[in-house]
């Protein structure tokens, strides 16, 4: 048992990590405003800057409101009123909200764990407890940022080929494949723009798991000293 709490701390600790990374950037308005501020939206699309801004944020609203789909009223170049989003981006935009609102359950859950398992570990060994979970977080963290730089690196390769296999096991239809040429969602967040995020996901938590590695370094570090310090204080028998 102790063997098994281990282990799914072990793996709590990269969803805890990856699953507040993504909520942060799936939340962060100015992500979406760069998008469509860099990548020329308001030529491709026919649609003022203005709406598309305001299309954007009700995009970033939408994923973490109760909204079931994603309606988004907006006036073209010529003055017509009508949807942003086509039937076949609403459907898929659904379908993100139901895999990124899994994942926020999942992050939740993963830092009740994080956070649970060295309190109640540390609560019941004492210095023995936090010497074990402080080995644990020292390889998590290691593990993890070896595993980002090879995500990076397989990135770097092939980032189509992998935003593709993404989107084939994420999803069980084949609504993600969007024209853009006609597709504004796709208009609005394009290739390029997903591999900037997927690059500020993969540096954000090589940052954390490197911070968890050193804070995890420390702390053995510290409590070999006490150790050595307290033997040392010792009276030798007589």
């Amino acid at each position: 048992m102790r063997g098994l709490a281990a282990a799914v701390f072990v793996v709590s600790v990269p969803v805890a990590l990856i699953g507040s990374n993504v909520r942060y950037l799936f939340g962060e308005q100015r992500l979406y405003d760069f998008s469509i501020n860099r990548y020329d939206v308001e030529h491709e699309a026919g649609i003022p800057k203005s709406e598309l801004l305001r299309g954007a944020r009700a995009v970033r609203q939408y994923l973490f409101n109760d909204d079931d789909y994603l309606r988004v009223q907006v006036t073209d170049s010529t003055g017509q009123s009508g949807p942003l989003f086509n039937p076949r981006e609403v459907i898929h935009m659904r379908d993100v909200k139901v895999l990124v609102q899994r994942l926020f359950v999942a992050q939740q859950i993963a830092i009740a764990v994080a956070l649970g398992y060295p309190a109640l570990r540390m609560l019941a060994e004492r210095r023995e407890g936090a010497r074990a979970v402080l080995r644990l977080a020292w390889l998590t963290g290691v593990g993890l940022n070896l595993a980002a730089i090879g995500f990076g690196v397989g990135a770097a390769l092939g980032f189509d080929r992998l935003f593709e296999q993404f989107h084939l096991l994420s999803f069980s239809n084949d609504f993600w494949l969007l024209d853009p040429r006609r597709d504004h969602l796709v208009q609005m967040f394009p290739f390029e723009f997903w591999q900037i995020s997927a690059a500020l996901l993969v540096g954000l938590t090589m940052l954390e798991a490197a911070l968890l590695a050193l804070g995890a370094w420390w702390g053995l570090s510290r409590l070999e000293r006490e150790a050595a310090l307290s033997s040392a204080a010792e009276p030798e028998p007589a």
